[in-house]
């Protein structure tokens, strides 16, 4: 450590956490208090981490100019201690952190991972660094998510960011991949585990905001002139609850580099804990380019100043792109997005090269835009600019170019051209839908029996819609199936239906401008009973985003939401403790199309009651036909 290091002073840790970089958000229960986790190994960026926390809770009153909208005591921070249980001795050294945590005044908790289908050391796992990481972020979000903590504090410092674009940059990569370790992020390895992974504070869409910018909502569920009549069916079905929350990771001390931590904890009397394998470079690459800075001539070929500027360059590019992005999503026109259906109807603005030298740059934030407007419809968890680069030249062509359009397939999403025309830059409508699936076993989820006493989980279908399920049909006969919905099971669904109820399952199924592939993309429940693969065999109980349900399923029931979206960049807004109505059941004998809510609460009273006019008349419409 240099001599000159000086410890962290609560001011700047207290800005790093609620301003740049962070900028954690502050979320208190009725007591105005809030709990923060951290994640604590025992070394010194962990601990002096934890220092600061109490140093902060305790000692730090700010003053209303420096913007902090809290209390700072009112915060409760909580260590969480992962013992991986693969070394002897390891159980002793994670109580030896605790017990220094304790005299901090700091509550934690440890966390021993299970590796009951490990047989013989998991260490000696050629894969144990990946399994080891898996089950540590997921041993800690279901410990968090149990102890209503949404937000981790990780111990990530200026060095480990040198560290990690430095190996980056060995391994080719160029651009954003050099930017380094993110200030803020959602927590990995946990996709699907609800409230954990995007989920666990369902939100009611309110109408939508018209942006001053322009931005401009036609419809929230159906687009004028082009899909009236599945509009008045969601009207009375209303838009599917959407998911929000999860937990976050934030990295306060990313700007300090690790001998100003070494120096914090000296400073406050702070015990830590060196792990001798970081010393060993023949186990990581981390470990490697460690050696490298510390025993070689390499600092003074790339000194980790040289490197963080290198990355803080980068990111004040990207910084300004994404503010460019911003506003031109603020210029698209959001015709139609429904969340039953998993479809989005948008008008893109035109984007402007005024040289040929632009036409780079415009490529790159036509790409950036799209990928920002897919995320609300694509299965995929992380998409690549590179995914959608093919969809540009489409969407966004060139002044010169004047030949139709073409669907494009990309990032498991399809764009279609809805309203476009070369001649008129206005009318550069497309139809954004989930690229159907074909039958596949590797697309299905298996719903278990619920034993007595139980309750049902909230599984996440295809990545986009949260279903729970209340299965009482028995294992021993069948099983319970999630899968993918294909034109096979039409005829076989209208079949278990009423004449009413056939006729309102067709409005559901109506075509978009004559596209009728967005249905196969839906959910679909059926029973499977043993021995029985066969298609004939199975029995469709429902599609559960659409709100239909056989009522012959009664052992079986559902609650559908849609996956968590950002609702800015639709112009929408939650609304909180919105009144709902009772859900009027439709469909007598056979079937019935029922969910919660039921009306929807910006309905008028008035409409509830031209809810069976809406199935006897249903004119045809331009754009939504009967299929």
């Amino acid at each position: 450590m240099k001599q000159n290091a000086l410890p962290i002073s609560i001011k700047e840790f207290a800005d790093a956490l609620f301003k740049r970089p962070c900028q954690v958000p502050y979320r208190h229960d009725q007591r105005g208090h809030r709990t923060v986790g951290l994640a604590v190994s025992g070394g010194v960026d962990s601990m002096a981490l934890a220092a600061l926390c109490m140093q902060m809770k305790k000692n730090y009153i700010p003053f209303a100019s420096d913007g902090y909208p809290i209390h700072l005591g009112k915060i409760d921070f909580r260590a969480v201690i992962v013992n991986h249980g693969v070394r002897d001795g390891s159980l002793e050294e994670a109580q030896k952190v605790m017990g220094v945590l304790e005299s901090l005044g700091m509550t934690s908790r440890i966390l021993t991972l299970p590796w009951k289908d490990i047989t013989g050391n998991p260490s000696q796992l050629p894969n144990f660094e990946s399994l080891a990481r898996k089950y540590r972020f997921q041993a800690i979000g279901k410990y968090c998510q149990k102890s209503d903590i949404s937000s981790i504090l990780l111990g990530h410092h200026a060095d480990d960011q040198a560290e990690t674009v430095l190996m980056r940059l060995a391994k080719g990569a160029r651009g954003v991949g050099l930017l380094g370790i993110k200030p803020s992020s959602l927590i990995p390895e946990c996709e699907g585990i609800y409230g954990v992974h995007e989920s666990g504070n369902p939100i009611t869409l309110a109408l939508p905001i018209k942006s001053k910018q322009g931005t401009k909502w036609t419809n929230i569920i159906g687009k004028d002139n082009g899909d009236q009549s599945a509009s008045r069916v969601l009207k009375i079905m209303p838009q599917l609850e959407v998911e929000s929350g999860g937990i976050t990771l934030y990295r306060p001390l990313l700007e300090f580099p690790k001998e100003r931590l070494i120096a914090t904890c000296e400073a406050l009397s702070v015990e830590w804990f060196e792990d001798n394998t970081n010393s060993d470079p023949t186990l990581t690459d981390r470990n490697a380019i460690r050696h490298l800075y510390d025993h070689s001539g390499l600092p003074m070929v790339l000194p980790k100043s040289r490197v963080l500027d290198l990355s803080a360059q980068l990111q004040n590019v990207e910084n300004l792109r994404q503010q460019k992005v911003d506003q031109l999503i603020k210029q698209c026109k959001v015709l139609s997005f429904d969340t039953r259906r998993g479809t989005l109807i948008m008008e893109f603005p035109s984007i402007p090269s005024i040289t040929p030298q632009d036409i780079a740059s415009r490529s790159i934030l036509a790409a950036m835009l799209l990928r920002r407007v897919i995320m609300t419809i694509t299965p995929n968890s992380i998409v690549s600019l590179n995914q959608v680069s093919a969809a540009v030249p489409e969407i966004f062509p060139l002044p010169d170019v004047t030949t139709q359009p073409k669907t494009i397939n990309t990032a498991g999403i399809m764009f279609q051209p809805f309203n476009v025309d070369r001649k008129y830059p206005g009318k550069n409508e497309w139809h954004i839908f989930r690229q159907p699936r074909y039958r596949s076993s590797l697309d299905e989820t298996i719903v278990p029996e619920l034993l007595p006493g139980a309750k049902p989980q909230w599984l996440l279908f295809d990545n986009r819609y949260w279903l729970q399920i209340h299965n009482e049909m028995s294992s021993k006969a069948g099983s319970l199936v999630i899968r993918f919905f294909n034109k096979e099971d039409i005829p076989k669904l209208e079949r278990s239906l009423d004449e009413r109820g056939h006729r309102v399952l067709k409005r559901l199924l109506r075509t978009v401008n004559g596209e009728e592939r967005w249905r196969y993309s839906l959910p679909v429940v059926v029973w499977r009973p043993h021995g029985g693969m066969i298609v004939g065999e199975e029995v469709i109980l429902g599609l559960p985003s659409l709100g239909v349900k056989v009522v012959s399923s009664s052992n079986v029931k559902w609650s559908c939401r849609y996956k968590k979206i950002n609702l800015s960049d639709l112009g929408l807004q939650a609304v909180e403790d919105l009144k709902t109505f009772k859900v009027r059941r439709v469909m007598k004998g056979k079937g019935e199309v029922s969910d919660k809510p039921g009306f929807a609460p910006w309905v008028a009273k008035r409409e509830k009651s031209v809810w069976n006019d809406i199935f006897d008349r249903g004119s045809q419409v331009k754009g939504d036909t009967d299929n």
